[in-house]
């Protein structure tokens, strides 16, 4: 069920579905999540600090062993190890 909160006070609606998946944890019976909502949030978090190494990748350009895995996460291409950022230049040019 939608709540309107979420367009009107991101914040207390943030508290009060924390609220009631905690409740339903513990096993009480919740029917008033706001599902739709709730997944969409989950998944910006993930793409929003993907998004946010990627950058960190891009400006510094180090290649940390193992950071890097091949394939591609919520649209956003993930470079295998190796790979040059978006945008770089290669230095054998």
């Amino acid at each position: 069920m939608p709540d309107d909160r979420y367009h009107r006070d991101i914040m207390a609606w943030s508290a009060s579905q924390a609220e009631r998946l905690r409740r339903l944890r513990d096993g009480e019976q919740v029917n008033d999540l706001d599902w739709d909502n709730v997944i969409e949030e989950v998944e910006s978090v993930g793409k929003s600090e993907l998004q946010a190494v990627l950058s960190l990748y891009a400006r510094h350009r180090t290649r940390p062993e193992g950071l890097w895995v091949a394939g591609s996460h919520g649209g956003t291409e993930v470079p295998q190890r190796g790979d040059d950022p978006p945008g770089a230049r290669s230095s054998a040019g």
